[in-house]
């Protein structure tokens, strides 16, 4: 994932096309590793500093894990990977 995050940010990966086939792949097949890793991708993009995305960057992807929790397809860790996010952001700026 460290790579991926380096890509996103160079801009050699676009991070609105990435987001799309993460949540492509994620709605055809949503393997724990999978979701494991677009829930860390998500994460690491976020709360870098500077962050490398805006949470409006992932909609897709973040869209499909509402899903499949609506669908009891996902656990808890997984439900939304923003919420860990705003918890650990606000904690830095107190």
């Amino acid at each position: 994932m460290p790579v991926t995050v380096t890509l996103l940010r160079s801009g050699l990966v676009n991070i609105n096309l990435q987001d799309e086939q993460l949540a492509k792949l994620l709605c055809e097949d949503p393997r724990p590793i999978l979701l494991n890793f677009t829930a860390n991708l998500i994460r690491e993009c976020l709360s870098s500093n500077p962050p490398v995305a805006t949470q409006g960057q992932f909609v897709y992807s973040i869209e499909i894990f509402n899903q499949l929790a609506q669908q009891g397809k996902s656990n808890e860790e997984y439900v939304n990977p923003i919420k860990y996010i705003s918890f650990n952001v606000t904690d830095r700026l107190t």
